[in-house]
């Protein structure tokens, strides 16, 4: 297997950073965060899609763009509220549980 070239890793650290601050992103996002050109972005995304390290997550408007844009999520993150709501109410249980 290859490892991740430049880009890619830059894309994918820019795509875990922005999603902990703001949910979904956009390649456009991750392009800025990224220092990258916006081609490259949405080309890295669709190959990181491919790929299974980012998945849809809907679209959006941008004020600056004449379509939608596409939202990604990294897909190790997809449910980390879901995990973290669990943890704690298994805690909260277990506290409860122990008095």
């Amino acid at each position: 297997m290859r490892p991740r070239g430049d880009a890619r890793q830059r894309m994918a650290e820019a795509a875990t950073a922005l999603h902990v601050e703001v949910g979904r992103v956009s390649a456009c996002a991750m392009a800025a965060f990224a220092g990258l050109p916006v081609s490259k972005a949405r080309e890295v995304a669709r190959d990181m899609e491919r790929s299974g390290e980012l998945e849809r997550n809907g679209k959006a408007r941008l004020p600056h763009a004449r379509k939608p844009v596409l939202l990604y999520v990294p897909r190790h993150l997809k449910d980390a509220p879901q995990r973290c709501l669990a943890e704690i109410t298994h805690s909260w249980a277990q506290t409860r549980l122990g008095n």
